[in-house]
């Protein structure tokens, strides 16, 4: 087993583009957010 060469099952998958990743997941209802960063540095809000 060390040194010996390991099949990788999902390589043809991921060069065809048929991999499915977490941001191709669309739920009905499903919300989603934004963080904006505020350009001053320790202000009051």
């Amino acid at each position: 087993m060390i040194g010996e060469r390991i099949k990788r099952i999902e390589d043809p998958t991921l060069l065809r583009g048929g991999a499915v990743f977490v941001d191709d997941i669309h739920l009905s209802g499903m919300l989603h957010t934004a963080f904006v960063r505020s350009p001053h540095p320790h202000a009051l809000i």
